[in-house]
């Protein structure tokens, strides 16, 4: 087979470089050529075009995100990040998601090509995924009529939502790759006595903590990291921590988050598919559910079995999702119950929580 994906390796390790050329040179449908200098890629991008960047955050004389951040304002490429800089509390790697990175992998300081070698699985299937990925200068434009967002300013009344027993009493999101910046727009747009929202993103665990302050300084809403046991309020999204699945508890009238450590599903943990499942499990036709932007199909069966118990389930469109692979198995399998763009996204679920007036 002709190889039709070439990847970029943009490392200053030689062991890094070496990893990834032996991890792919068995792939009959990629090929790739490496660097440890990012002006060099530079050069090496003007003569032949990669489809997809695998890049570290820390070199020199430029460093990754400089690199990234020129990259994607000038000629945008997909791009993966590979960087040990993907640690706890790290500004690099939410800045790299900001400048448009598609995925954050936390590299080891050591055991490099054992990393690699454990995750090839993954990396593969990330590399492949990213070569067909939306990427643009501007993801997703500004609507003005959205933006006014006529609706984020009405006041829902502090209360029991699960007591009251009224559809949309919860909202809970899943996504992966793009996942951030959907987010944040979503978020951004809901009002402040929102129902609970529970959001399971793919991501590193160590770079959730800064994700969910960086989501919280930007929302209305409270956002922060679920922890095990807590009770489930308006005006709160949790975010699922990494390496946990999120799943809920009925006690009572309460409803409680409970995180465990099972396997993974589709190589994810957190899975979108365990919380939809739990949702539609516990919560049932009081639920929304929103499937956004990402690769494979984790949320897809999920999301099926929340519509099958009356959720409302809504899925983003293709033309604004930065990866329509999630949401294109949901389509498939009967689990969407409308179709939107991101920049209506958050209209429908006020529609669907009954938040208009």
């Amino acid at each position: 087979m002709k190889n039709n994906i070439h990847v970029l390796v943009v490392d200053d390790s030689a062991v890094v470089r070496q990893g990834f050329k032996n991890l792919l040179k068995g792939q009959s449908d990629i090929s790739v050529s490496v660097t440890g200098n990012p002006l060099l890629a530079i050069e090496s991008i003007s003569r032949k075009r990669p489809n997809v960047i695998v890049l570290d955050l820390e070199m020199t004389p430029m460093s990754g995100l400089e690199f990234l951040k020129k990259l994607m304002a000038s000629d945008p490429i997909p791009v993966i990040i590979c960087s040990m800089y993907c640690g706890p509390g790290s500004e690099a790697a939410i800045q790299a998601l900001e400048y448009g990175a598609l995925e954050l992998m936390t590299k080891p300081k050591v055991g490099v090509g054992s990393f690699l070698s454990e995750s090839s699985e993954r990396l593969i299937a990330c590399i492949r995924s990213a070569a067909h990925a939306n990427v643009k200068k501007n993801i997703y434009p500004a609507d003005q009529e959205m933006e006014k967002n006529l609706f984020s300013q009405k006041q829902i009344p502090q209360k029991s939502f699960f007591k009251n027993g009224k559809p949309g009493s919860l909202i809970c999101i899943g996504a992966s790759t793009g996942g951030p910046q959907a987010l944040e727009r979503i978020l951004r747009d809901l009002p402040e006595n929102s129902p609970p929202i529970l959001i399971v993103q793919h991501m590193p665990e160590m770079v959730i903590p800064s994700f969910a302050q960086r989501l919280n300084s930007q929302s209305k809403v409270t956002v922060k990291v679920a922890e095990n046991g807590e009770i489930l309020k308006s005006g709160v999204a949790y975010i699922s921590p990494g390496n946990f699945h999120m799943t809920l508890q009925r006690e009572s009238r309460d409803v409680f988050i409970h995180l465990n450590q099972e396997a993974a599903v589709f190589w994810q943990r957190p899975s979108v598919d365990v919380l939809f499942k739990s949702v539609a499990a516990t919560i049932g036709k009081k639920a929304i559910g929103v499937l956004l932007t990402g690769m494979g199909r984790d949320g897809a069966a999920g999301l099926l079995a929340m519509k099958n118990t009356g959720s409302k389930t809504l899925v983003q469109n293709e033309k604004t999702c930065v990866v329509f692979g999630m949401p294109r198995e949901a389509i498939e399998i009967g689990a969407a119950g409308m179709v939107l763009s991101l920049q209506n996204m958050a209209h429908e679920i006020l529609l669907a929580a009954d938040l208009t007036e």
